[in-house]
């Protein structure tokens, strides 16, 4: 049985509008007082509830994601997971798996592993796998409330690394067939959509398109203004409500679990894009090695040589993922060759070292303390929490900018 993924409110949209987004009132001195008395609180309630119900319903998401239920298409299995409420409750979230960690493990310490600190500027070696890239219920949807529901991690996540770890052997010693590859395009999907980061880019993004939808709602639809009309039992009370509700008033947040929920959902669409594109791994000689960002996937267009916003699909992208010390997939937005391996040259490793220390959100993670990565995490500072919105008018998904005139092309 499926657990659903709402609050605990009555009534369907109301309920699922409350994953979404949260409201905030703020009232000028003016729209405080009505009458002489402050404006009924039940009239708020009414008034807060149904912009929470139409501001999801006109949310372009909706007709997405429908009913909410964590049904997950997972074709490496030709099955629909569905997950058990009774399965365990897994609350220590990695959003770079401690597999793939261990594939830059020290040298002779399979669980331990160099970590830099881009906020800090310290190199910490010795430091457990267990203890990073992770974050306390980054994935738990209303955690602590008793519909707690872990469902993210230990019915999708867990299954998909789970398989990764085993693909990701056989691609490191040379063999990629149909299923891998499969396998594989979830895997990295999942580590994008996973992210911390990513997830805070969601969210603001959400918090964007609710403000919008919202001003969208109250200025321009007069039906839905009359429909609420008929919620109150006189005119005044509607008419000094609507006031108080104006645009300038009201802050409007998306919420992680919408992020999160999102996200999840639009795994297996990026993992059928990241499938059909052609892949180069790159493998580094004994004296050179490869670094893992906290946020491990990284896109730029190098040919760009301005900052601009890119995406898998961009023309002359490049998506790089550190796979071991010793390897790193390199999938291109254009190209004829589906797979191919290819010895990668000192400053091809040094390149993708840089735009892993760029991508950090805060550490990446190496196999040493090694003098060069010391003086990338000089060079970059941790990420600032901000997003560069760029957005279509039809409200499409923004993509955050890159730096592309700090890299150089992999491949001529």
């Amino acid at each position: 049985m499926c657990r659903r993924a709402t609050g605990r409110r009555g009534g369907v949209s109301a309920e699922r509008s409350k994953l979404w987004w949260e409201f905030k009132w703020r009232l000028s001195p003016e729209s405080r007082y009505a009458a002489g008395g402050l404006v009924a609180r039940s009239s708020f309630r009414t008034l807060h509830s149904a912009l929470e119900t139409a501001l999801f319903l006109y949310s372009f998401w909706d007709e997405r994601l429908g009913q909410l239920a964590f049904e997950f298409n997972y074709r490496q299995v030709e099955s629909v997971l569905t997950v058990n409420s009774e399965m365990s409750n897994s609350h220590d979230n990695h959003y770079v798996p401690q597999m793939h960690l261990k594939r830059f493990a020290m040298p002779g310490s399979p669980r331990k592993i160099v970590v830099y600190d881009k906020e800090w500027k310290t190199e910490a070696g010795d430091k457990s796998l267990k203890g990073q890239a992770y974050e306390r219920d980054l994935y738990t949807m209303n955690p602590g409330e008793p519909d707690e529901n872990t469902v993210i991690e230990d019915g999708i996540l867990k299954q998909i690394d789970n398989d990764a770890s085993v693909a990701l052997d056989k691609l490191l010693g040379g063999i990629l067939d149909s299923r891998g590859r499969t396998t594989l395009a979830f895997y990295i999907s999942s580590l994008i959509m996973r992210n911390p980061k990513f997830i805070e880019k969601r969210r603001q993004d959400m918090s964007r398109e609710g403000v919008e939808i919202y001003r969208r709602i109250y200025l321009y639809d007069p039906e839905f203004k009359n429909s609420l009309r008929q919620k109150f039992s006189t005119d005044e009370e509607f008419q000094e409500a609507w006031k108080a509700s104006a645009p300038e008033h009201v802050t409007i947040t998306g919420n992680k679990t919408a992020a999160m929920a999102i996200s999840v959902h639009i795994i297996e669409k990026i993992a059928e894009e990241i499938f059909k594109l052609p892949w180069t791994i790159l493998s580094a000689s004994s004296d050179d090695r490869f670094i893992i960002a906290d946020d491990p996937v990284f896109c730029c267009n190098p040919i760009a040589k301005a900052r601009s916003p890119v995406g898998l699909l961009t023309r002359g992208a490049e998506t790089i993922l550190p796979i071991s010390s010793n390897a790193c997939l390199v999938i291109a937005a254009t190209g004829s060759d589906a797979y191919k391996l290819q010895v990668a040259t000192s400053w091809q490793v040094n390149e993708i070292n840089t735009r892993s220390a760029y991508t950090a959100t805060r550490r990446f993670f190496g196999s040493a303390i090694n003098a060069d990565w010391s003086k990338l995490m000089e060079r970059f500072d941790k990420w600032d929490g901000k997003v560069d919105f760029y957005q279509a008018p039809n409200l499409d998904v923004s993509i955050q900018a890159v730096d592309n005139h700090l890299f150089r092309p992999l491949f001529a």
